[in-house]
């Protein structure tokens, strides 16, 4: 038959778009996308709580076995979190016959941030940046790294208020990647039911914004009467009224965080406050 018979099928769960990669596919499909609405991976419990962290929590069932509860651990510091983790892992391969190869420990920090690089002794157990069979080799690795992969154990770890960016996405990709058992260790100073309703690492007040992206104060004065001149005009207008990571940061992340469709009335109004370049517009 021609190479132009023939049948290509698109898997794709938007709720996973860590990269924030484009889902229309250069217009390559047409036809509206057929639903896939039943959960075939996860235990009812633990499909319970990667939910939680979907876009529609009603659209998607699971008549799984119950399975384990899944559990939230909560440590006060780095050394603690080490140590739950040791402890952890010796109850899950030595107590509970976990194969080490079932368990995976996930964070949604780079190896630049992560405390959990290969090589890390955590009793008799040593973690490793790739899939192992070694009895006591443990792997590690980004949530980032592991979508779209899967463990019977699933351990997520380094869960503090540093993660602000994405953090729906990532507690909805780590959850889900665990067949029987989901641990999750977080900081301690988070209250099990601000995750649990998805208000995440509240202190009394909303967070905005504000408190998860910054930009630079504009301290050079510019004189207008330079703007006489085309060229230097010119200039103004292409780099001093938005910086580049300005822009990549609103068109890369801000925006498809709001999912604007243009349809509904609603958009994006910047406020600059003194000094950042807005009267150049």
């Amino acid at each position: 038959s021609s190479d132009l018979d023939g049948y290509l099928f698109i898997f794709y769960d938007d709720n996973q778009n860590l990269f924030h990669g484009q889902t229309g596919f250069g217009g390559l499909i047409q036809e509206e996308p057929f639903s896939l609405n039943q959960n075939c991976r996860n235990t009812k419990h633990i499909h319970n709580i990667v939910m939680k962290f979907h876009n529609d929590p009603s659209g998607i069932v699971s008549y799984a076995p119950e399975g384990h509860d899944p559990e939230w651990i909560g440590y006060t510091d780095q050394a603690s979190m080490h140590k739950i983790l040791q402890k952890t892992l010796y109850r899950l391969v030595n107590e509970e016959d976990v194969n080490a190869k079932d368990i995976v420990i996930l964070t949604p920090k780079g190896k630049n941030r992560t405390s959990l690089t290969p090589g890390l002794k955590l009793g008799n157990f040593v973690l490793s940046d790739r899939s192992t069979s070694q009895p006591h080799q443990i792997m590690t690795t980004t949530i980032h790294r592991f979508k779209g992969l899967e463990r019977k154990v699933v351990i997520m770890t380094e869960l503090d208020s540093s993660i602000r960016f994405d953090l729906e996405m990532l507690m909805y990709v780590g959850c889900s990647r665990a067949r029987t058992h989901l641990i999750i260790l977080h900081d301690a100073a988070l209250s099990f039911t601000d995750w649990y309703e998805k208000e995440f690492f509240r202190t009394g007040d909303k967070m905005k914004y504000r408190d998860l992206i910054q930009f630079e104060s504009v301290t050079e004065v510019i004189q207008l009467l330079k703007a006489n001149q085309k060229e230097t005009a010119a200039q103004l207008v292409d780099t001093y009224v938005i910086s580049d990571r300005m822009a990549d940061v609103i068109l890369h992340r801000i925006l498809p965080v709001l999912k604007l469709t243009g349809n509904d009335g609603r958009g994006l109004f910047i406020v600059g406050n003194y000094g950042t370049g807005k009267s150049h517009l």
